[in-house]
């Protein structure tokens, strides 16, 4: 080869070594695959929410005012304390009082202004009989000619005068009234009482403080009776029935059932969860509190054998709504296969639409689309 030939080989050679390699097709994607198997599992269902209480009330004064005490809790063998929140009440017990010498003032001049209206109410309505009777005897004896016009006037403006006065004084004594009424009722709402047996959830005053009107201070709750809510699937509403009993459970009374029952069933799902909301009544019971959770176990005990497989291999259908699991073909690939979860059971599922035996990917499983070839690894 002369120098000439070799001056185009050289370039030709550097252009081969850039271009990139021959394309090579992807390995297989590594997944790992189960069985699905059948289990005997119970046919009751497992339900939980947060215990409720049956009343809560927010108790606030009507009227502003410095707080000069907070109900008292006898201790046994220690001096008296404040009330806190946990403490027991009774219907119409004392929580907590305002400071009630100006109150009192202010009722007391009340009550002397109301009195001495009265009596000047009084005093007017002598002197309005009076007067009636004067001008009944001043129209007389201008009627036979006895008296003049002059007179009968004077007489007929002092009767107008008294009944003008009268019915001032009227209006003012029942001002004065109101305002004895208003004093007493402010006096009243000066103590704040519990309307009902139960216990304090919420304190937030101490004495000394001043406290706006209308303002919660104090909430009560009524553990006499709890309930618990809490969604359950179409496929299981039909169990439940109105005033049925149900058993419940509370992780705060181990190895205790408690006996409840069905009060509330909604008529329509939620629209974004999908669940028809189901409310439990159950009796108060020691150890139970407002926002623990319960349990609510719904259906009978007896055990069958159901489709189960792990959690991970259900992913969410990527051509459409609801949920597939990919299958293991026997040639190597992967297809879709639709299911509906009917039930959670910790890790696993139980799902319909499987057989027995049938063989799913349950690790890169969200990775995959229909066709695709996988390597199974252990």
């Amino acid at each position: 080869m002369n120098s000439s030939q070799l001056l185009w080989v050289t370039p030709l050679l550097a252009l081969a070594a850039c271009q990139p390699p021959p394309p090579t097709s992807a390995p297989p994607r590594a997944v790992r695959v189960t069985a699905v198997t059948l289990r005997p599992v119970a046919h009751a269902a497992r339900y939980s929410g947060v215990l409720e209480s049956k009343t809560q009330l927010d108790l606030a004064f009507r009227v502003p005012g410095r707080v000069a005490s907070v109900g008292q809790v006898l201790v046994p063998g220690a001096a008296p304390r404040a009330l806190q929140e946990g403490d027991v009440v009774k219907a119409g017990e004392v929580l907590a009082t305002l400071d009630l010498d100006d109150l009192k003032s202010q009722r007391s001049v009340a009550a002397s202004g109301a009195a001495s209206s009265a009596a000047q109410v009084q005093t007017a309505r002598t002197g309005l009989a009076q007067a009636e009777r004067e001008v009944a005897r001043a129209r007389k004896l201008f009627a036979h000619g006895d008296l003049a016009q002059a007179d009968l006037d004077r007489a007929e403006a002092g009767f107008a005068t008294a009944g003008s006065t009268l019915g001032s004084l009227e209006a003012q004594n029942q001002s004065r009234l109101d305002q004895l009424a208003l004093s007493r009722s402010t006096l009243a709402d000066a103590t704040l009482r519990s309307p009902i047996d139960g216990v304090v959830a919420r304190k937030t005053i101490d004495p000394g403080e001043l406290v706006p009107p209308n303002v919660p201070v104090f909430s009560i709750v009524d553990v006499s009776e709890l309930r618990v809510v809490f969604g359950v699937p179409d496929t299981r509403v039909n169990l439940v029935k109105l005033g049925a009993a149900v058993n419940v459970v509370a992780e705060a009374l181990p190895g205790r059932t408690l006996a409840a029952t069905v009060s509330k069933v909604a008529p329509t799902a939620d629209a974004a969860l999908r669940t028809y909301a189901v409310e439990l009544t159950l009796p108060g019971t020691a150890g139970l509190r407002p926002g623990m959770t319960a349990t609510a176990l719904l259906g009978d005990e007896a055990r069958q054998d159901v489709p189960v497989l792990p959690l991970s291999a259900v992913v969410r259908n990527p051509g459409g709504t609801g949920y597939v699991v990919f299958g293991l073909k026997d040639d190597g690939t992967v297809e879709v296969l639709p299911i509906e979860v009917t039930e959670l059971l910790e890790n696993d599922v139980i799902a319909s639409g499987l057989k027995p035996g049938q063989r799913v990917v349950v690790a890169g499983a969200q990775f995959l689309r229909a066709g695709e070839a996988v390597e199974v690894v252990p």
